[in-house]
């Protein structure tokens, strides 16, 4: 959660024990977070996904943002005598992988991190589309994930693939829904392969 005039909340997974990526459509750019917030936000806390504290309202000289990609930021809050801020905390996280995914394909099931306004949890998911053209490469998703979920992690075959991006309604002119998905904007390979 970012605090402050334009703050905003997010999900994000943490990768390395130092790492924390997130979406990057909070209502700051990469650049104001990096210059101090430049009073749009003045704070940072991130939780755990059973709500608890990892920590509260910190100045954001914890962390940088080292990537800013479309629709994915990488936080970067240090290693503290060789030992990752998360790691140091006793806090989970992911490993880097090589980007080496199996091939991801219309039916493939992943697990996507989903919550219900205060706990976070992981959906088991179909993939309903693979979009490559365009700007961002994107995921259709048959679940409908709650506001605030983004930045949410997809996961395939135990690799991070994606980040949860938004939700999508579809109607008729009659307004009756017709479908509800989420998409969530693959992750470049760079970011992933990313060793630090």
């Amino acid at each position: 959660e970012f605090h402050g005039p334009t703050g905003g909340i997010g999900h994000g997974t943490i990768i390395g024990g130092r790492y924390l990526l997130t979406h990057n459509h909070y209502p700051i750019t990469a650049a104001a977070l990096n210059n101090g917030g430049e009073g749009l936000v003045t704070a940072v806390s991130v939780f755990r996904a059973n709500g608890d504290i990892v920590l509260l309202k910190a100045p954001l000289v914890y962390f940088k943002v080292i990537r800013d990609e479309p629709e994915m930021l990488l936080l970067d809050f240090q290693a503290y005598s060789g030992v990752g801020f998360f790691e140091s905390l006793g806090v989970p996280s992911i490993e880097w992988r090589d980007g080496n995914t199996p091939l991801l394909r219309v039916g493939s099931e992943v697990a996507q991190v989903n919550w219900d306004g205060s706990t976070a949890r992981v959906d088991w998911v179909r993939v309903e589309a693979v979009n490559l053209d365009s700007e961002v490469a994107t995921v259709e998703l048959n679940n409908f994930v709650e506001q605030g979920a983004s930045g949410g992690g997809v996961f395939y075959d135990g690799i991070l693939i994606a980040n949860n991006w938004a939700r999508q309604t579809e109607r008729l002119e009659s307004g009756a829904v017709v479908r509800q998905y989420s998409v969530a904007a693959l992750n470049p390979t760079q970011v992933l392969a990313l060793a630090g």
